[in-house]
C-alpha cells in the first residue's frame, strides 16, 4: 500500500472515531438554570438535583418550568462545559450552571420531576 493510501486510511479512521464520540443534544434543552439543591439517591438513582431558571422577564421562556426537580441515573448522559462526557460527581455542588434534556414521563408536579437524559455544565 503506498505512503498516500496509508495516510488517507488513518485519517478517515480518525474521522469515523471522531464523528462516534458521544456529544450533547442538538435539541434545545428542557431546562436551562443553576443547581440549587442536591439530594443523594438510591436504587439506579445517583442522585437528584434541583434546577432553577434565573429570576428575570420571561427567564423560564421555553422550558418546561422555572424549576425541575432532576433524576441523574446512570444512563444519563453528563457533559462538560466543552462537550466531554464526565461522571455524575460533576453535578454534586449547588451554584453550578446546567442545561439539562429530560427524557421519559414528566410529573407535573411544581417543580416538575423528571429522569435527565443528558446534562451539560455551562458557565
Amino acid at each position: 500500500m503506498s505512503r498516500l493510501a496509508s495516510i488517507a486510511l488513518v485519517l478517515v479512521a480518525l474521522l469515523a472515531v471522531n464523528g462516534c464520540a458521544p456529544t450533547p443534544p442538538s435539541e434545545p434543552s428542557s431546562i436551562e438554570g443553576v443547581i440549587t439543591a442536591i439530594s443523594s439517591g438510591s436504587g439506579d438513582v445517583l442522585l437528584t438535583i434541583l434546577v432553577e431558571v434565573p429570576d428575570g422577564p420571561d427567564a423560564a421562556k421555553g422550558f418546561v418550568s422555572d424549576k425541575a426537580s432532576v433524576r441523574i441515573t446512570e444512563k444519563t448522559r453528563v457533559f462538560t462545559i466543552g462537550g466531554a462526557l464526565t461522571d455524575a460527581s460533576a453535578l454534586e455542588r449547588t451554584g453550578l450552571g446546567v442545561r439539562v434534556w429530560l427524557g421519559g414521563p414528566i410529573a407535573e408536579s411544581y417543580p416538575v420531576q423528571a429522569e435527565a437524559s443528558a446534562v451539560q455544565l455551562v458557565p
